[in-house]
């Protein structure tokens, strides 16, 4: 696999327990060890040309919001909202990591995903920008658990970073992506800022994939919760959004 995923965490130690479970180093871990024995996962590093958000407002208003109790109203479709694209100005950068263990079961599985909207089109030789530096770009994270509806899991906004890119071959690019993110878990409790300020580093191939051939997983719009978080060969039957 062309890539190296990083996920860091300031100031905090790992917890691995399934109600505090979503400190991205235990995503890591988890991923880690997925990889090596060999278990399921689904990567899907996207470009999306000529698009947008389809809640490019409300998640740019969003993004302003000083108090954490103004983050309250939100529920499970708003983990995911931010990852639905749309045909419009700019490109959609996007990563969508998910990981199982054992049986393929909600309970047994995680789920990360990034979106970055930046309002222009990549240049065919290549480039760097600094996303805080760029008007109107915005960035969406979240992840956590497919079987469960809201508490344990997590969502913030890219703050700043850096992403840089070069062509690869037709319709590919390598780009590396630094993005610092203030996180927030949706608890049993109500919200709280245990995920504190988390820093993502990609690096890898990306493929470009046009609006009108995206899946649920990768952020069509339209689709419910579990369709969202977990990629369709890996959906059950008996397994419903809750």
């Amino acid at each position: 696999m062309n890539m190296v995923i990083y996920y860091k965490t300031q100031n905090q130690a790992p917890r691995c327990d399934l109600l505090n479970a979503i400190d991205m180093i235990c995503l890591e871990l988890v991923l880690v060890s997925i990889l090596a024995a060999g278990e399921s996962n689904q990567v899907d590093l996207i470009v999306v040309p000529d698009s947008d958000f389809v809640n490019a407002e409300t998640h740019r208003k969003n993004m302003n919001l000083a108090s954490l109790s103004e983050f309250g109203k939100f529920s499970q479709e708003f983990l995911t909202s931010g990852h639905r694209i749309k045909k419009g100005k700019g490109t959609v950068i996007g990563a969508r990591i998910f990981t199982t263990y054992g049986d393929i079961h909600p309970e047994s599985s995680k789920f990360l995903k990034l979106s970055l909207h930046i309002p222009f089109k990549l240049k065919n030789d290549g480039g760097s920008f600094d996303i805080s530096s760029e008007s109107g770009a915005i960035g969406f994270i979240s992840c956590g658990f497919p079987g469960i509806s809201t508490w344990g899991n997590c969502f913030g906004y890219i703050r700043d970073g850096t992403v840089e890119y070069k062509p690869k071959s037709r319709h590919k690019w390598f780009i590396k992506i630094h993005a610092n993110a203030d996180m927030y878990i949706l608890g049993r409790r109500g919200m709280n800022n245990d995920c504190d300020l988390k820093t993502y580093e990609y690096d890898g191939i990306f493929k470009e994939v046009k609006t009108g051939e995206l899946d649920y997983w990768q952020g069509k719009d339209g689709g419910d919760f579990y369709k969202e978080v977990v990629p369709s060969k890996y959906q059950r039957e008996d397994v419903h959004a809750q």
